[in-house]
Parts: structure tokens; sequence; C-alpha cells
């Protein structure tokens, strides 16, 4: 069984991992976000029959960066304002970006 704390720190490097992959396609950098990415993959994969909340938390933050690199957006914080704005509004009308 893991504990809180460590439960946390894993949590907290899987999402550091998931923004420098974001991060560095932003900028262009494709090796270095392919790393993070299968950094945080690895992370996601190990906990697997381990933690399934840190397993989902994993999948969860490799969907998002996947949802990024296919998006039409080439900024991850205009991006992820414009998630956060369609889950407030739960609108209909799909929203653009405009970076």
């Amino acid at each position: 069984m893991i504990s809180a704390q460590v439960r946390r720190e894993k949590a907290l490097v899987m999402s550091r991992l998931s923004f420098l992959a974001c991060k560095a396609w932003e900028s262009g950098k494709y090796d270095q976000a392919a790393v993070s990415a299968t950094k945080l993959w690895g992370f996601t994969l190990a906990f697997s029959g381990v933690d399934s909340d840190l397993f989902w938390y994993g999948s969860y933050l490799h969907r998002i960066y996947g949802e990024f690199i296919t998006s039409d957006c080439q900024d991850f914080t205009a991006w992820a304002l414009l998630k956060a704005c369609q889950a407030f509004n739960r609108s209909s009308e799909p929203m653009e970006c405009v970076a």
C-alpha cells in the first residue's frame, strides 16, 4: 500500500512531467516533449495494479498531453484556459483557441 505522502509526491512528479511535455511541445522541442511524455507513461504503467488512483491520474495527464498536441492551439496556457472555460461553460457551442 502506498502512503498518502508518497501518493502526493508521485502525483506531483507526474503533473510536472505532463507540464514539461506540454511546454516543450509548445516551444518546438518535440524530442524533449516525447521524453517527458514517455517518462509520464512509464510512471503511469508502473502504478497499474499497484495504485489505481495514480494509474488513472497518469492516464488522465497523458490524455491531456495528447489532446494538446493534436489541437490547433500552439500555446499550452491558452489551451488549458480554453478547456477550463469549456468545462465551466458547459455550452453546446464549441469554443476556439485564439492565442
